[in-house]
Protein backbone atom coordinates (compact mmCIF):
# COMPACT_ATOMS: atom_id res chain seq x y z
CA UNK A 1 0.00 0.00 0.00
CA UNK A 2 2.92 2.35 0.65
CA UNK A 3 4.17 1.83 -2.90
CA UNK A 4 0.67 2.45 -4.21
CA UNK A 5 0.46 5.79 -2.42
CA UNK A 6 3.73 6.92 -3.94
CA UNK A 7 2.69 5.64 -7.38
CA UNK A 8 5.82 3.52 -7.64
CA UNK A 9 4.32 0.14 -8.44
CA UNK A 10 6.74 -1.48 -10.87
CA UNK A 11 6.02 -5.13 -10.15
CA UNK A 12 2.71 -6.94 -10.49
CA UNK A 13 0.24 -6.49 -7.62
CA UNK A 14 -3.02 -8.35 -7.06
CA UNK A 15 -5.56 -6.84 -4.69
CA UNK A 16 -8.15 -9.21 -3.24
CA UNK A 17 -11.43 -7.88 -1.92
CA UNK A 18 -12.16 -4.53 -0.38
CA UNK A 19 -8.79 -2.95 0.33
CA UNK A 20 -8.46 0.69 1.23
CA UNK A 21 -7.63 2.70 -1.86
CA UNK A 22 -8.85 0.18 -4.43
CA UNK A 23 -12.06 2.13 -4.88
CA UNK A 24 -10.05 4.46 -7.14
CA UNK A 25 -8.61 1.53 -9.10
CA UNK A 26 -11.93 -0.20 -9.81
CA UNK A 27 -13.31 2.43 -12.23
CA UNK A 28 -10.20 2.32 -14.42
CA UNK A 29 -9.59 -1.43 -14.69
CA UNK A 30 -10.15 -3.36 -17.86
CA UNK A 31 -12.75 -5.86 -16.59
CA UNK A 32 -11.91 -9.38 -17.74
CA UNK A 33 -14.55 -11.28 -15.75
CA UNK A 34 -17.98 -10.43 -14.40
CA UNK A 35 -20.26 -13.20 -13.13
CA UNK A 36 -22.12 -14.00 -9.88
CA UNK A 37 -21.19 -10.62 -8.40
CA UNK A 38 -17.48 -11.34 -8.92
CA UNK A 39 -15.34 -9.08 -11.07
CA UNK A 40 -11.68 -8.96 -11.87
CA UNK A 41 -9.45 -7.06 -14.18
CA UNK A 42 -6.38 -4.88 -14.26
CA UNK A 43 -4.94 -1.53 -15.08
CA UNK A 44 -1.22 -1.61 -15.77
CA UNK A 45 0.58 -3.61 -13.08
CA UNK A 46 -2.37 -3.58 -10.70
CA UNK A 47 -5.02 -6.31 -10.79
CA UNK A 48 -8.02 -6.65 -8.53
CA UNK A 49 -10.51 -9.38 -7.69
CA UNK A 50 -13.52 -8.03 -5.88
CA UNK A 51 -16.98 -9.27 -4.97
CA UNK A 52 -20.38 -7.85 -4.30
CA UNK A 53 -22.60 -10.29 -2.38
CA UNK A 54 -25.57 -7.97 -2.95
CA UNK A 55 -25.65 -9.09 -6.59
CA UNK A 56 -26.82 -12.52 -5.44
CA UNK A 57 -30.32 -11.33 -4.79
CA UNK A 58 -32.29 -14.54 -4.42
CA UNK A 59 -32.03 -18.24 -3.66
CA UNK A 60 -31.96 -19.30 -7.29
CA UNK A 61 -28.95 -17.10 -8.05
CA UNK A 62 -27.17 -18.42 -4.97
CA UNK A 63 -27.85 -22.05 -5.92
CA UNK A 64 -26.56 -21.34 -9.45
CA UNK A 65 -23.44 -19.73 -7.97
CA UNK A 66 -22.84 -22.66 -5.60
CA UNK A 67 -23.24 -25.12 -8.50
CA UNK A 68 -20.54 -23.22 -10.42
CA UNK A 69 -18.33 -22.93 -7.33
CA UNK A 70 -18.61 -26.65 -6.62
CA UNK A 71 -17.07 -27.41 -10.03
CA UNK A 72 -13.88 -25.56 -9.10
CA UNK A 73 -10.90 -26.80 -7.05
CA UNK A 74 -11.86 -24.82 -3.97
CA UNK A 75 -11.46 -26.16 -0.41
CA UNK A 76 -14.56 -27.88 0.97
CA UNK A 77 -14.63 -25.46 3.89
CA UNK A 78 -15.36 -22.69 1.36
CA UNK A 79 -17.99 -24.67 -0.51
CA UNK A 80 -19.58 -25.92 2.70
CA UNK A 81 -18.99 -23.48 5.56
CA UNK A 82 -18.45 -25.28 8.87
CA UNK A 83 -20.12 -22.57 10.95
CA UNK A 84 -22.37 -24.59 13.27
CA UNK A 85 -25.38 -22.50 12.32
CA UNK A 86 -24.79 -23.02 8.61
CA UNK A 87 -23.40 -26.56 8.49
CA UNK A 88 -26.77 -28.20 7.92
CA UNK A 89 -27.71 -25.58 5.35
CA UNK A 90 -24.61 -26.27 3.28
CA UNK A 91 -25.15 -30.02 3.49
CA UNK A 92 -28.63 -29.55 2.02
CA UNK A 93 -27.50 -27.58 -1.02
CA UNK A 94 -28.60 -29.26 -4.25
CA UNK A 95 -26.31 -31.74 -5.89
CA UNK A 96 -28.23 -31.80 -9.14
CA UNK A 97 -28.13 -29.88 -12.36
CA UNK A 98 -31.71 -29.24 -13.42
CA UNK A 99 -30.85 -28.33 -17.03
CA UNK A 100 -28.86 -31.53 -17.54
CA UNK A 101 -31.57 -33.63 -15.90
CA UNK A 102 -34.15 -32.11 -18.24
CA UNK A 103 -31.93 -32.81 -21.26
CA UNK A 104 -31.57 -36.44 -20.19
CA UNK A 105 -35.30 -36.78 -19.64
CA UNK A 106 -36.09 -35.31 -23.08
CA UNK A 107 -33.48 -37.61 -24.63
CA UNK A 108 -35.00 -40.68 -22.91
CA UNK A 109 -38.40 -39.84 -24.30
CA UNK A 110 -36.89 -39.78 -27.84
CA UNK A 111 -38.40 -36.43 -28.67
CA UNK A 112 -38.96 -35.66 -32.35
CA UNK A 113 -37.67 -32.31 -33.51
CA UNK A 114 -41.04 -30.83 -34.58
CA UNK A 115 -42.55 -31.61 -31.17
CA UNK A 116 -39.52 -30.48 -29.21
CA UNK A 117 -41.03 -27.41 -27.63
CA UNK A 118 -44.10 -29.30 -26.43
CA UNK A 119 -42.01 -32.15 -25.05
CA UNK A 120 -39.54 -29.78 -23.42
CA UNK A 121 -42.40 -28.02 -21.68
CA UNK A 122 -43.69 -31.37 -20.40
CA UNK A 123 -40.18 -32.40 -19.35
CA UNK A 124 -39.73 -29.19 -17.38
CA UNK A 125 -43.05 -29.78 -15.65
CA UNK A 126 -42.03 -33.37 -14.81
CA UNK A 127 -38.65 -32.23 -13.50
CA UNK A 128 -40.28 -29.69 -11.25
CA UNK A 129 -42.36 -32.53 -9.82
CA UNK A 130 -39.36 -34.89 -9.57
CA UNK A 131 -37.05 -32.34 -8.01
CA UNK A 132 -40.00 -31.03 -6.02
CA UNK A 133 -39.49 -31.61 -2.34
CA UNK A 134 -35.72 -32.16 -2.35
CA UNK A 135 -35.12 -29.13 -4.54
CA UNK A 136 -37.35 -26.81 -2.58
CA UNK A 137 -35.83 -28.00 0.68
CA UNK A 138 -32.32 -27.26 -0.59
CA UNK A 139 -33.37 -23.93 -2.04
CA UNK A 140 -35.00 -22.90 1.23
CA UNK A 141 -31.87 -23.91 3.11
CA UNK A 142 -29.73 -21.93 0.69
CA UNK A 143 -31.71 -18.78 1.49
CA UNK A 144 -30.33 -18.75 5.04
CA UNK A 145 -26.79 -19.20 3.75
CA UNK A 146 -26.90 -16.49 1.10
CA UNK A 147 -28.14 -14.03 3.72
CA UNK A 148 -24.75 -14.24 5.47
CA UNK A 149 -22.94 -11.77 3.22
CA UNK A 150 -19.50 -12.42 4.78
CA UNK A 151 -19.61 -16.11 3.87
CA UNK A 152 -20.93 -15.33 0.40
CA UNK A 153 -18.18 -12.76 -0.16
CA UNK A 154 -15.53 -15.28 0.90
CA UNK A 155 -17.00 -17.82 -1.52
CA UNK A 156 -17.12 -15.21 -4.28
CA UNK A 157 -13.49 -14.21 -3.76
CA UNK A 158 -12.33 -17.83 -3.96
CA UNK A 159 -14.44 -18.23 -7.08
CA UNK A 160 -12.86 -15.13 -8.62
CA UNK A 161 -9.29 -16.10 -7.75
CA UNK A 162 -9.67 -19.59 -9.23
CA UNK A 163 -11.21 -18.17 -12.40
CA UNK A 164 -8.43 -15.58 -12.67
CA UNK A 165 -5.82 -18.30 -12.24
CA UNK A 166 -7.46 -20.62 -14.78
CA UNK A 167 -8.29 -18.03 -17.42
CA UNK A 168 -6.35 -14.76 -17.29
CA UNK A 169 -3.42 -14.76 -14.86
CA UNK A 170 -0.85 -15.60 -17.51
CA UNK A 171 -2.06 -12.71 -19.68
CA UNK A 172 -1.80 -10.31 -16.73
CA UNK A 173 1.68 -11.52 -15.78
CA UNK A 174 2.95 -11.18 -19.36
CA UNK A 175 1.88 -7.54 -19.81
Amino acid sequence: MENKKAGNIKSKVLFLGSIKGTDKLIPVIDVKYDKHGVKYGWAGNQAIVYANPKEITNREKYVEFINDLSNLPVPDIVKNPKDSKLKKVAENLPKFNVAETIRQRVKQEKVKVPEFLQKAKKAVKKEVEVVGEAGSKAVNAAEDLFRDKNIVMKQQLFYGVVNLYNNDLEQFMNL
